[in-house]
């Protein structure tokens, strides 16, 4: 999975803005969650230990919402998004 170079230096920040948008045309329900969740939750992972009280917010990417999402894999991609959105692993 990830790793995040230079993590120590990270350590004394108060908050971290995690941005990611991504469009879900021709991905794979896989590749998306990988994308979106995967990534999101591993960069908490390692940011958080290292400072418990930081503010971890993930910002979707405008337009990225379920009504966008192709009809093929709706429902599918709509639970990534969903549970990326307000995952509890962000929270330990």
């Amino acid at each position: 999975m990830v790793h995040l170079q230079h993590v120590e230096a990270l350590r004394d920040l108060d908050a971290c803005f995690f941005c990611l948008g991504a469009t879900s045309v021709g991905m794979s329900p896989e590749d998306y969650r990988r994308l979106t969740y995967d990534l999101t939750v591993a960069v908490a992972r390692q940011l958080l230990p290292g400072n418990p009280l930081m503010v971890f917010e993930y910002i979707s990417g405008e337009g990225t919402d379920a009504k966008s999402l192709p009809i093929a894999d709706f429902d599918v991609l709509k639970q990534i998004k969903i549970r990326t959105n307000s995952s509890q692993a962000l929270y330990y």
